[in-house]
């Protein structure tokens, strides 16, 4: 900013004031002469502090950004809400990423990470830059490939495959079967979150259903999860108000926490004999939730995962045997009555971390 007014004496570098003209500003000039800090990598605008190269921008219209590699750090919002970006390189001289730097970047599918930043698939640390990833790489020549099928977007690397985004307006989906030669796929990160669908059909090429795929979709009212899935991401079902029925079929061994989180019309649940994981808080705040069994092969039940289901009061345990809450030991006799083993996990020991160290017969 150049301030050369000679009113406005007090203006601060991130201030509000003055209709947040400095808010943002690194530096507040009160000499036209002075020379500006602002420098420009092709379509990419930095500041310039001594050796720091700021990177507060991009300008240009590419997919596949490879960040400048003298940029030293990137400002907050520098990428706020860019929808185009798939894919982001960061260099080696990068120390910090300010604040929702990339948040919103909905379509920022991979992160080819050359700094030293612990960046992490799906965290909202350094500044979202890998939230929406399906994959952090290292290494330029480890990137994926994109393409299509419909409405469907794929994203393809290293011999996986993820379902990131899709673009239709159908209420009652198919998804794709095999895709690219007959290939599965996974699910990836809020595909379908807060969409307005009633139906969806998961195919038998479907392996996995990533963290919030489903998560506020409140008019969707039944889910049959298939055999070919193994694992059910966090919060994957979340807040879907008008799920009613959930069928989680025999290989699916992770149901992560918050997976059906607030499910508040979900009345029933058949969980498969090879879920070995119930995460912390899977089931809570479901409030019409009258029964649930619970499969033989399950070891672990997090902490409040039936918690404010007021109306469960049915819950059987396939194999009662073996469990401790935070060490101490559960009666397997208790267990065998569902009326009290609802009580346990709704009222009694909801806080606790259930686990199971043998499967008894």
């Amino acid at each position: 900013v150049y301030n050369c007014s000679d009113y406005i004496k007090d203006m601060t570098i991130g201030s509000g004031s003055y209709g947040c003209v400095a808010k943002y500003a690194k530096v507040i000039h009160t000499d036209m002469s002075e020379a500006p800090n602002i420098v420009r990598d092709g379509d990419y605008a930095m500041f310039k502090d001594g050796d720091e190269y700021i990177l507060l921008g991009y300008f240009g219209d590419k997919t596949s950004l490879v960040l400048p590699e003298i940029a030293t750090s990137i400002n907050a919002n520098a990428f706020y809400d860019n929808q185009n970006i798939t894919s982001v390189t960061l260099g080696s001289n990068i120390t910090t990423i300010g604040e929702q730097a990339f948040y919103g970047c909905n379509n920022l599918v991979e992160v080819v990470n050359k700094s030293g930043l612990n960046v992490v698939s799906g965290s909202w640390e350094n500044g979202y830059v890998a939230y929406y990833a399906q994959k952090v790489l290292t290494g330029e020549d480890e990137r994926g490939e994109l393409f299509d099928v419909g409405d469907y977007s794929f994203y393809k690397q290293g011999g996986e495959y993820i379902l990131y985004r899709y673009t239709g307006s159908d209420r009652n989906l198919i998804l794709p079967g095999f895709v690219d030669g007959g290939h599965t796929y996974k699910i990836g990160r809020e595909v379908f979150r807060y969409r307005d669908i009633t139906s969806v059909v998961i195919p038998e090429s479907v392996t996995a259903i990533g963290d919030f795929a489903f998560s506020n979709c409140q008019n969707l009212t039944s889910v049959v999860v298939p055999d070919s899935v193994t694992s059910i991401g966090k919060s994957a079902f979340s807040s879907c108000s008008n799920l009613t029925s959930v069928v989680i079929c025999k290989n699916v061994s992770t149901i992560d926490e918050y997976a059906f989180y607030g499910c508040s019309n979900l009345t029933s649940v058949v969980i498969g004999e090879n879920v070995s994981t119930i995460g912390s808080y899977a089931f809570y705040n479901c409030p019409n939730l009258t029964s649930v069994v619970i499969g033989e092969n399950v070891s672990t039940i997090g902490s409040y995962a039936f918690y404010n289901c007021s109306k469960l009061t049915s819950v059987e345990f396939k194999n009662p045997e073996g469990w401790k809450r935070n060490g101490t030991i559960v009666s397997a006799d208790d267990l065998r009555n569902s009326g009290t083993a609802a009580t346990y996990l709704t009222s009694s020991y909801y806080w606790y971390t259930w686990t199971r160290e043998n499967k008894g017969e």
